[in-house]
């Protein structure tokens, strides 16, 4: 504001000041002065014309950045919470089945939302699997891995109607 008050107000007076001046010293000098200080305007105003958009721009940029930065850092994801989330969950869900090496996918209740039962070739092949697919979505939040040693069946009886 203050800046802006300045600029506004004492610049002018100055400027008319500095012309008077001129005209009692000198009139082909006051002339130059006229000049160059159209010049001068002219030159600023061109200048902001380009540069004020890009700026807006840029800040628009850093607010968006900052936004996401922020939701990161405090480990929730505030906005998206509320407006994108069920997208994100919606995308990953259709994704995730079509993943090479995914057996099934399990929606789960729990701690856990989703299991997803794979088949890899060794720990590289499973730890490129959530570097790869998983980690690329904004829905999931984070991963844990358990190996499958050994599987037995039981003996439960499954009605049909299951």
């Amino acid at each position: 504001l203050n800046l802006a008050l300045r600029l506004l107000l004492r610049c002018p007076f100055i400027v008319l000041g500095a012309l008077l001046m001129s005209l009692t010293i000198s009139v082909p000098m006051t002339l130059w002065f006229l000049g160059v200080t159209a010049l001068i305007t002219l030159v600023i105003v061109l200048v902001m014309r380009v540069t004020v958009p890009r700026y807006h721009e840029a800040q628009n940029t850093l607010d968006k950045i900052t936004l996401l930065t922020r939701e990161n850092y405090a480990g929730a994801r505030v906005v998206r919470a509320f407006s994108r989330q069920q997208d994100e969950i919606d995308a990953f869900t259709a994704a995730a089945p079509k993943f090479p090496g995914v057996v099934r996918m399990y929606h789960m209740a729990g701690a856990d939302d989703y299991l997803l039962h794979i088949v890899a070739a060794d720990t590289a092949a499973v730890q490129s699997f959530v570097l790869d697919y998983l980690t690329r979505y904004p829905a999931v939040a984070h991963t844990r891995t358990n190996l499958i040693y050994r599987v037995e069946d039981g003996s439960a009886w499954i009605p049909d109607e299951l």
